[in-house]
Formats: C-alpha cells, structure tokens, sequence
C-alpha cells in the first residue's frame, strides 16, 4: 500500500502543489488524506478516483505504478513487428 501513497506524493510534488489543494479537488478533507497517508491505508475506490483525477492520472497508475498507455503502446510495438515478420508469408489481402 506505501507504494500508493509514494506515488501520490511524488506526483503531488512533481504538480508543484499541496496535498490541501488535491484534497479540496477530491473532496476529501485534508485531515482524512493525512490520515490515509501516515497510517497507510488505501481509500474506498471513489476516493482513489477522485484523487487519481485530480492528480491527473489514473487509479491504475497509484495503485501498480503502470500508465496504461505504456501497455497500450507496447501492444502496438508487438503487433507491428509480428506483422513485419508474417507479411513475407500473406498475402496483400491478408494485410
């Protein structure tokens, strides 16, 4: 769970801005993200989602450390280069 709570103050850092203001745009009190953050607990999932927003990322990302994108983009990668290596053996309909 720290790993949460790492990445959400890094990105608090990262944004130049406090943990008052991402509380006041997740509409938690500032007083329960504290809490959150020394006892290290994670959120209910719509708290998660509200600070995932205003931080500008996703839960996903707070949660594993992983951007979807990335795993996006990286499918991609492999299916272009499967494709590379395939297009010798199809045909132009195939493509």
């Amino acid at each position: 769970m720290l790993d949460f709570w790492q990445r959400t103050k890094s990105l608090i850092k990262a944004r130049n801005t406090k943990q008052q203001a991402i509380a006041d745009q997740a509409g938690i009190s500032l007083l329960t993200l504290r809490g959150w953050i020394t006892h290290d607990r994670l959120p209910d999932v719509v708290s998660a989602y509200k600070i995932a927003q205003a931080l500008g990322t996703t839960v996903e990302y707070l949660v594993t450390g992983k951007q979807p994108q990335q795993d996006h983009r990286e499918t991609q990668k492999l299916a272009a280069e499967i494709l590379r290596l395939l297009s010798p053996y199809l045909g132009e309909q195939d493509l």
